[in-house]
């Protein structure tokens, strides 16, 4: 420890040693039972999910209709952001 003045000037000066013994014996003991945990597990590879979306349509002007959307997302490579390919469509009462 180091002080802008002697300990002495402080009136402190056997209370620092004391807790200097007392830091000194917390870092041993610590050390002393220290333990590395385990590694993790490796991560499984993860199943291709899928999203289905169902879109219901009403509009004036192209009728009522149902449209569907799907969506496969997944990491195209180890450290690249998810990526996803969407495929869709959509049917209507007009047949637009």
């Amino acid at each position: 420890m180091s002080f802008l003045f002697p300990p002495s000037v402080y009136g402190v000066e056997g209370e620092v040693e004391s807790f200097e013994k007392q830091v000194e014996g917390v870092t041993g003991i610590v050390r002393d039972n220290f333990q590395l945990l385990p590694p993790p597990p490796e991560p499984q590879k993860e199943k291709t999910s899928y999203v289905i979306m169902p879109i219901p349509i009403s509009n004036p002007t192209v009728g009522t209709g149902l449209g569907l959307v799907s969506m496969i997302p997944y990491q195209a490579g180890e450290n690249a952001p998810t990526s996803s390919t969407t495929l869709g469509g959509f049917y209507t009462s007009n047949e637009s």
